[in-house]
């Protein structure tokens, strides 16, 4: 299952081995069913100069069910993985295009088309 965890303070020089067994003891279960940790995002908390850290948000995959403090949730799809955009077709129309007003860049020119400027 993949487990999604935010809030989650690191030092500077942490490496991902030690966030994999930071992660274990938080969800109490065996270091080996953690894999494939990825930071997602990671912001740096300076508002005390002894004590700057990062604050992440970490998503994991996780082998065994654990126990899920309040500030994980288990997640069915990445936040990494963006939706593949929708392709634009290509449309003939029969009617005018009305355009009104033009901005600072001008007008753009598509080909076959009949433009009515107001």
């Amino acid at each position: 299952m993949l487990i999604r965890l935010t809030n989650f303070d690191t030092h500077l020089d942490e490496d991902t081995t030690a966030i994999q067994i930071r992660l274990a003891n938080l969800f109490d279960i065996n270091r080996d069913a953690i894999s494939d940790i990825q930071i997602v995002r990671r912001t740096i908390d300076a508002r005390k100069r002894s004590t700057v850290h990062f604050v992440c948000s970490i998503e994991c995959q996780v082998s065994e069910t654990p126990e899920l403090p309040t500030q994980a949730s288990i997640i069915q799809q990445s936040s990494l993985i963006t939706p593949k955009p929708a392709e634009l077709s290509q449309s003939t129309h029969t009617q005018h295009t009305i355009i009104v007003g033009a901005g600072p860049a001008g007008l753009f020119e598509v080909p076959g088309t009949q433009y009515l400027i107001i």
